[in-house]
């Protein structure tokens, strides 16, 4: 019908919306005295105009008359096939989508969905890049009150689509007037709704847009939430700059139930979507707008919405309807009929309890509305069940009313016998209320920690993160949410949905007090960080052994295990990141397999707790147990880097899922290229930095350069050790700029600093390695200058400690090169105390104290270069005793062989040294036959190492066979001569 007789409905339509409401029935009773079909349109089209009439800023009435009778560019996609789809209607239009109802058309099943794409013309890159925000946050969501994400894709034209579940129902409004369901019953139905808002915050998804018209009933009675257009996620991490708060250039909202702070463009949180929540409810209990306006038009409702205030829902009722409508209850006698009521009874109901709770929802200031969702709806739980409630001011007489109430004829019964006990009671019942009182006071006092706790970590901190300068103020914001936290921790005993909340709010300041390996500016206090992850870790295995725990608990718990088993790998301690990885790793496992709710969320765990093994794995991490070897690091990669690559299969435009592909490539290319198959490894790596920008690029992260930057330190220094300098050092140079730049944006951001030493380090080593000596140790000054402040500010961290001792191994090698041993080896001698108190921290630690060793050789070379051969040869023998056990390992630990390769040939260098200092034949000889035994050894060990590099795995300076085959030569030569003499 749409089709054949568009310009008859669009002429008759727009005369019909010209009309008031008394006028406009009899105009439609007269068409539908001629064409019946043709008043229902109108009236379908009426109905629809005006639940859609203010849902963006500045629409336009034409604009969803087309979007809404097919007739506009949307009716393309009637009749035409997506995916295995067929769509069949258009159901609904928003200002940039469309949904459809579709048929699965493959003959595999009959099912019917709704499929929602971008409006056509709309396709900008914020509105696609906010709808795949939408369908992402779509597919996390897992609730029987929100409508469900089936499945998802990309149109021929390349417009991303989503499926879902179609939900064949009725605005809850509507639904409510239409069955005339009691106060009660409406209190229910809107429980079901914050079930599904709260269920949604707790993943820190934020709607911002709950209003009647994204909330169907179905025809048994379920609420489903829709539309999460424009939500917004409070968690940033996990390629967190994909989700954006807002769509520039204009500001996304629905006047009537947007709260103040999202009209006036301020911070938002879960406070947001709770006044909106207030909003839907006063208009179910009254079949009023909380806002007395004459018209209904987004100015007018949104100056309502900031400065005025809601009128009590028990005088509401009897308010006159100011604006124009076309409601068919808008006397208070019709209102109260809906609610199975009278004017009068329905006032009273509403007064009192329920004023206060929809008034505490509605406060203008967001820290004095309910501090969640769920405190909301037990609100509503407590009065329906007669039991005081949060947003009443306490009183003797509440109380003992509400308890009169929920025990009517056991009160009279006690009311005979209470007038006999009155006297000696007064007493007890003074103490009652002052104890109520008391109580009263400590809860309000608690959900304004909470709320200000949340506010602290998700609102002011955010905000103010990337700003220069920021690091001490964000110290002191975290500082006090430490303390508010820590005061809600000792409540969240027996509330698992406080326990959950707190826990996460650990986990995130964990996170920025020093997270491993983040993208993102931590505060770097390593040991503030480990408690707060340990205080998440209770809470998560306390929730864990309970009834209530699900499986988003056990993914939760193995993330926090992950995190610990990073910061501890971090710090050194090696035996407790070992035991939390594999924690990690078994509960991912069990909840992987089980494919319970959210199986994405498990899978991709599972691939970053198979990382976090890797990392210690390569690290050295499980020598006592003969794994200490990198192949067993780069299969856990794989397993890793196989999962996720699954997920983005299945996933494509998932930005985050991207970036963690790209890591995992780039761990496993840098592995594969330090133990010895470096054209693999430069490929790996390269193929991760396109990923990198690729997937930054779609995203628009702000966090791409840093990120570049790092990839192109680890090809610098996969080119290094092919001796290619001159590439590497293109590299390191962009590595340079970058890190520079950002540290002087914000000199106390302790990471960025640790970052720039690195990058000085890198370009500094690689000139020295040149033989441009002069613009190379200068350069690696500067980097031991940094690393000298970081480690006075943080003298207890492992990773800060270790860079400085790398870095004075790097001057004492120029210092050698230039022909100053006796100052280099002062260097090397700090180098090694650095090592060697970071190995006392754990003796499973064998990178550290392989580290330890191949400073031994180091410092032995140089005591023979000052002629000192007995403190060499006793430096020689320590590195001896630590790098035989694991260089005979099966498979051998690298680093241990390049370390004995050199200490053989030293040996072999004091022992050519004593034969030529003697003239005794016969010492002679011993020594010939002693440095022709260590540098057999040494060629020998040469010869075991698969693709020589001209650096080790932990970046010294390795020696050169060719020299120990020269000497092995000269001292054949020397023996020789000795046993055939003329």
């Amino acid at each position: 019908m749409f089709t054949e007789r568009w310009d008859e409905i669009k002429e008759k339509l727009l005369a019909a919306l010209e009309l008031a409401p008394e006028e406009r029935s009899a105009y439609l009773a007269q068409i539908g005295s001629v064409d019946p079909d043709l008043q229902r349109e109108l009236a379908s089209l009426i109905a629809s105009h005006k639940q859609t009439g203010t849902d963006f800023l500045d629409s336009r009435v034409s604009d969803f008359i087309l979007a809404s009778t097919g007739c506009g560019e949307g009716s393309s996609f009637i009749g035409r096939r997506i995916g295995c789809y067929q769509i069949v209607q258009l159901i609904g239009a928003g200002g940039m989508g469309e949904v459809y109802r579709a048929f699965r058309a493959d003959d595999q099943y009959c099912k019917q969905v709704g499929i929602k794409l971008i409006r056509v013309g709309q396709d900008s890159h914020a509105v696609v890049q906010r709808f795949r925000i939408e369908r992402q946050i779509l597919s996390s969501l897992d609730h029987p009150n929100i409508a469900r994400m089936l499945d998802g894709g990309a149109t021929e034209e390349g417009l991303p689509y989503f499926v879902m579940e179609l939900v064949e129902g009725m605005p809850i409004d509507e639904y409510c007037n239409e069955h005339r369901l009691s106060i009660r019953d409406r209190l229910e139905l809107f429980i079901q709704v914050c079930s599904a808002v709260q269920y949604a915050h707790q993943r820190l998804i934020i709607h911002r847009d709950i209003k009647p018209g994204n909330i169907l009933v179905t025809g048994e009675g379920a609420a489903k939430l829709l539309d999460f257009g424009i939500a917004k996620l409070l968690d940033a991490d996990a390629g967190s700059e994909l989700y954006q708060p807002t769509l520039a250039p204009f500001q996304v909202l629905t006047p009537g139930y947007a709260s103040p702070e999202q009209i006036r463009a301020q911070p938002i949180s879960i406070t947001s979507d709770i006044y909106s929540l207030g909003v839907v409810l006063y208009e179910l209990l009254t079949g009023r707008s909380p806002y007395r306006v004459a018209g209904r038009t987004a100015s007018e409702l949104s100056w309502a919405a900031c400065e005025e205030e809601p009128e009590n829902l028990s005088s509401a009722v009897h308010r006159a309807q100011p604006e124009k409508t076309e409601s068919s209850t808008t006397t208070p006698n019709e209102i109260a009929a809906a609610r199975q009521s009278s004017p009068k009874k329905l006032s009273k109901r509403l007064k009192g309890d329920l004023d206060n709770i929809v008034g505490m929802a509605l406060r203008k200031e967001p820290q004095r509305r309910y501090a969640s969702v769920e405190q909301f709806a037990q609100d509503l739980r407590r009065y329906l069940d007669s039991f005081p409630v949060m947003a009443r001011r306490d009183s003797f007489s509440y109380r003992t009313a509400r308890f009169v109430n929920r025990h009517r004829f056991g009160a009279i019964a006690a009311g005979l016998v209470a007038v006999a006990l009155l006297t000696a009671t007064l007493v007890t019942l003074r103490a009652n209320q002052v104890a109520w009182e008391a109580r009263a006071r400590a809860e309000h006092r608690f959900n304004d920690v909470r709320t200000l706790a949340n506010s602290l970590l998700f609102d002011i901190h955010d905000s103010i993160e990337n700003l220069p300068g920021a690091t001490a103020a964000r110290k002191v914001l975290v500082d006090r949410a430490v303390q508010y936290l820590d005061s809600l921790a000792r409540e969240a005993t027996e509330d698992p949905g406080l326990q959950r909340e707190v826990a996460s709010a650990y986990e995130r300041l964990g996170d920025l007090q020093d997270k491993p390996n983040a993208v993102f500016s931590s505060l770097g206090d390593e040991v503030a960080a480990m408690q707060s992850y340990n205080k998440s870790l209770n809470l998560r295995e306390k929730l864990a052994r309970t009834k209530q725990a699900n499986a988003g608990d056990s993914v939760s718990l193995a993330r926090i295990h992950r995190l610990i088993a990073n910061a501890a790998a971090d710090s050194g301690e090696v035996s407790s990141a070992v035991e939390h990885a594999k924690k990690a790793l078994a509960v991912a496992t069990v909840v992987s397999e089980a494919r319970q709710g959210n199986n994405t969320a498990a899978e991709s765990e599972l691939a970053w707790d198979y990382m976090a093994l890797g990392v210690i794995e390569s690290n050295g991490g499980f020598n006592s147990i003969g794994l200490s070897e990198p192949y067993a690091a780069i299969r856990d990669y794989e397993k890793a880097l196989a999962i996720a690559s699954e997920l983005l299969k299945n996933d494509p435009d998932n930005a985050s899922l991207a970036y963690e592909v790209a890591g995992f490539c780039e761990r496993i290319g840098w592995l594969q290229a330090e133990y010895g198959n470096r054209p693999e490894g430069l490929c790996k790596l390269n193929s991760a930095l396109k990923m990198f920008r690729t997937a930054g690029a779609r995203s628009g992260n702000a966090r791409l350069p840093s990120t570049v930057a790092a990839v192109s330190s680890i090809i610098g220094l996969a080119l290094e050790m092919d001796g290619r300098f001159q590439s590497a050092l293109a590299y390191f140079d962009l590595e340079l700029a970058t890190f520079k730049s950002r540290a002087e944006r914000d000199p106390q951001d302790m990471m960025a600093r640790s970052d720039l030493s690195g990058a000085y380090y890198d370009v500094g080593d690689t000139l020295v390695k040149m033989g441009r000596f002069k613009d190379g140790l200068p350069t690696i000054r500067r980097a031991i200058a940094l690393d000298r402040e970081l480690v006075s500010i943080d003298p207890k961290r492992g990773a800060l400690r270790s860079l400085l001792a790398q870095h004075r191994v790097a001057e004492a090698e120029a210092l050698n090169k230039i022909g100053a041993p006796a100052t280099a080896l002062q260097s090397y001698k700090e180098a090694y105390s650095l090592y060697q108190s970071l190995a006392a921290l754990d003796d499973q630690n064998l990178d550290a104290r392989l580290n330890v060793s191949a400073t031994d050789a180091k410092v032995g070379a140089t005591y023979v270069r000052l002629g000192r051969f007995d403190d060499a040869r006793e430096a020689y023998m320590r590195a001896l005793r630590v790098s035989e056990p694991p260089a005979a390992n099966n498979p051998p630990n690298l680093q241990a062989q390049y370390t004995l390769a050199d200490t053989y040939s030293g040996l072999g260098d004091i022992a050519m040294h004593g034969a030529r200092r003697t003239s005794n034949s016969s010492e002679q000889l011993s020594y010939w036959r002693e440095a022709t035994s260590w540098y057999e050894k040494s060629l020998g060990t040469w010869r075991v190492i698969p693709n020589r590099s001209v650096i080790s795995p932990s970046q010294f300076d390795v020696g050169d066979p060719v020299k120990a085959a020269k000497h092995l030569a000269e001292c054949k030569a020397a023996l020789y001569k000795l046993n055939n003499p003329l």
